[in-house]
């Protein structure tokens, strides 16, 4: 599993639609956080994008696949991340909207751990597009 140069430079120019992206290498592959939500993996030459059960559907009626980063007693090893849907590459809105899914799994996640008494998580505004309403 790795990422060339040129795709990593591909998927950050496509994820900069996240506020205060930034990366940071971990086993391997590329990790993307949007502030401190760690939102997207960059990983196989595809970007992966964090997924709970809201917005899963969303995912799997896309057709994406599960990122797969192993297998353990004949069965594979999974995290809750798909890939990025391929219309996403050449379309802003459908990038926006989708990264936008990634984030709120992401907040959601964070907000689970926070506990009570805690800040909750600030929504960000990707913008406007599919996903309003």
């Amino acid at each position: 599993m790795s990422v060339s140069d040129a795709f990593g430079e591909r998927a950050r120019d496509l994820l900069a639609v996240a506020p205060d992206l930034r990366f940071r290498k971990m086993f391997g592959e590329i990790g993307a956080y949007s502030g401190d939500l760690f939102f997207a993996l960059v990983a196989d030459e595809a970007v992966w994008l964090k997924t709970d059960d809201v917005n899963e559907a969303d995912f799997v009626e896309a057709g994406v696949p599960l990122f797969v980063y192993g297998e353990k007693d004949g069965k594979p090893m999974s995290l809750r991340y798909r890939r990025l849907p391929d219309a996403a590459w050449d379309d802003e809105d459908e990038a926006r909207r989708w990264i936008g899914l990634g984030l709120d799994a992401a907040r959601r996640a964070k907000a689970g751990k926070a506990g009570k008494g805690k800040k909750k998580p600030v929504k960000v505004d990707l913008g406007p597009g599919p996903w309003d309403g």
